[in-house]
């Protein structure tokens, strides 16, 4: 009777709520974690490709350059 009567109370019914509340913000927050991950490993992916792409061709016009060069001096 003594818990009835402590959760019947205003404070107990705030407390009840705030417990509630923090279960459910928990669960709404955790649908959205896997596509905030896959969003985060998307971009970093894409900057990774990005970043070899361009020193790929920073490669290749270094060398064509070298090329043209050597042919030139011929």
């Amino acid at each position: 009777i003594n818990n009835l009567l402590k959760y019947g109370t205003k404070e107990g019914i705030l407390v009840l709520l705030k417990q509630f509340a923090g279960r459910e913000a928990f669960k709404a927050v955790a649908k959205y974690v896997p596509f905030v991950g896959t969003a985060i490993a998307a971009s970093l992916g894409f900057a990774i490709i990005v970043y070899a792409g361009k020193q790929y061709l920073e490669d290749c016009h270094k060398l064509a350059e070298a090329i043209l060069k050597d042919e030139l001096k011929a």
